[in-house]
């Protein structure tokens, strides 16, 4: 488990950040190894990082394991598997979020 229930967009508690990082160290020497998983894991993350309704921690978390893959397998790997609708991008440069939120237009609290 990597933290991330997608199903309920909860986050486990911080010993699962520990066993996600030491995961994703332990592949930094061959990290193709991983490939198999990566569209299901970032899927996955994606939907918890833009879901509204969850907590700001749970989507800031699933960003930051997103990174930790990143990190890991490469960019220009990564964002092949990432979408690319042009759905995404009017929801970027419009602000629309249609009961989903990125991290840059979501509330934060006083």
């Amino acid at each position: 488990s990597s933290g991330i229930n997608a199903e309920y967009g909860a986050v486990d508690k911080e010993g699962d950040w520990q066993k996600m990082v030491l995961i994703v160290n332990f592949y930094q020497e061959q990290p193709h190894v991983l490939d198999p998983h990566l569209q299901g894991w970032i899927d996955k993350l994606l939907a918890v990082g833009f879901n509204m309704a969850l907590p700001q921690l749970s989507t800031d978390v699933a960003f930051v394991y997103l990174y930790l893959l990143t990190k890991t397998r490469g960019e220009k790997y990564i964002v092949r598997l990432l979408p690319h609708e042009v759905s995404d991008i009017e929801r970027e440069t419009t602000g629309e979020t249609s009961g989903t939120a990125t991290p840059h237009n979501r509330e934060h609290p006083p």
